[in-house]
């Protein structure tokens, strides 16, 4: 289990064929987890951009792969009292298990983004579609088939 933060920032673009523009994403997550004897706790953060365009009411995104970007924050591990026993022993340097970590974690992350955010630009020739597209003020607010609902606030 993970706790998720996502920010959209969607910048229009005046043009006379299509109602949209870009847009910055970035998720933030923190991960808790626990393998091998080590407890790792940290924040990945993953950003990418890509346009966005808004049909018959629904908003259509679109993800820049090669934008994307994946960074390890925070990151705090704990060794079980065997397995530091066993590193010491060993003389592994625990600030290179520490970098080891941390690059196996941005590569899974990244590995497991990119899926998603590949498999959003398969799902219709515009992109991924977020349906019955509603703005009220500071909120905005699509369907989703797995979510239902969902309201976005605007940060200032």
């Amino acid at each position: 289990p993970y706790t998720e933060e996502q920010k959209v920032k969607f910048m229009c673009v005046e043009s006379n064929s299509k109602d949209g523009g870009r847009f910055m994403e970035q998720v933030t997550a923190e991960i808790e987890n626990e393998e091998e004897n080590i407890n790792v706790r940290c924040k990945t953060i993953c950003t990418i951009s890509g346009e966005w365009e808004i049909i018959g009411g629904d908003l259509y995104m679109t993800y820049n792969l090669s934008s994307m970007d994946v960074e390890v924050k925070d990151m705090n591990y704990e060794l079980s009292e065997n397995t530091a026993l066993g590193f010491d022993i060993l003389g592994i340097d625990r600030i290179k298990l520490e970098d080891n970590i941390t690059e196996e974690i941005r590569r899974n992350s990244y590995r497991e983004m990119y899926k998603v955010y590949q498999q959003s630009n398969k799902e219709t020739d515009q992109g991924f579609c977020f349906e019955d597209l509603s703005i009220e003020g500071d909120s905005m607010s699509y369907n989703t088939s797995d979510f239902g609902r969902i309201k976005w606030m605007r940060i200032k």
